[in-house]
């Protein structure tokens, strides 16, 4: 779990489809309930890591489409679980 959420850290704390389903897999009872939040075509809201494939479902239903999920920045939950989001040096 520690090298998927060092990835996700180094990428600002977005999650892709392969993060989802490893920690799912792999850490099912630990990460099942951790919030993330969704941005969708029109709307963006937080939903339980283990309901994001029905959301998902739900949401291409009507034709819309997930634009990227991501950690909230303020989750104490992911923390707990050993998650800790990298600073992001913008270079002009």
């Amino acid at each position: 779990m520690d090298k998927v959420l060092k990835l996700v850290s180094n990428r600002g704390g977005f999650l892709t489809e392969y993060d989802v389903v490893t920690l799912l897999h792999e850490h099912f009872q630990v990460v099942r309930l951790l919030p993330v939040l969704v941005r969708c075509g029109g709307a963006r809201f937080t939903c339980a890591l283990q309901d994001l494939s029905h959301m998902k479902g739900a949401i291409e239903s009507v034709g819309d489409y997930i634009r990227d999920i991501s950690i909230p920045h303020s989750s104490q939950e992911w923390r707990r679980v050993g998650y800790h989001r990298s600073s992001i040096s913008m270079n002009r």
